[in-house]
């Protein structure tokens, strides 16, 4: 038998026998709501996975845009986070629009944001959201203070 068919056979062989080749992945907890803002023109969510200290987590902002209007694709929307307490590593503060997720109807931008957290704990971030969302008519241009306040887990 040539080497490289020996080879993949053991590769198969070590993945069949541990079991993690077919398993189904582990389901996602439920986002953490931590704070909204209704508006005229539109609705503004902050939400987060649920933290474990030392592990990966997400930080999400949700723009929807209220009925007859759209999230502008010409506005240079941007979410800037400030600097964050110690014991929170939050790698890409500063996010533009190209960086978030526009639905395809335009009604919902969403800005992950990936963070960790060193130790069990409550944590507040900070930071503001530049956003523009448009009707046929009229445009809303607006800057929104955020403020996430994040309960960590211990391990």
């Amino acid at each position: 038998m040539p080497a490289g068919s020996r080879t993949s056979i053991v590769v198969l062989t070590l993945l069949a026998l541990s079991g993690s080749a077919f398993a189904a992945p582990p389901t996602p907890s439920p986002p953490v709501r931590l704070g909204a803002v209704e508006g005229e023109s539109y609705d503004l969510a902050v939400e987060s996975t649920a933290l474990v200290a030392g592990v990966d987590g997400v930080l999400r902002v949700i723009l929807t845009a209220r009925d007859g209007f759209k999230v502008s694709a010409l506005y240079p929307t941007r979410l800037a986070m400030l600097a964050p307490p110690d014991g929170v590593h939050l790698p890409r503060p500063v996010a533009k629009l190209a960086d978030a997720r526009l639905s395809e109807d335009r009604r919902t931008l969403v800005f992950e944001l990936p963070l960790r957290i060193m130790r069990a704990g409550r944590f507040a971030l900070e930071g503001t959201l530049k956003l523009s969302v448009c009707s046929d008519k009229s445009c809303v241009i607006d800057t929104r203070r955020l403020r996430a306040e994040l309960a960590v887990r211990e391990r």
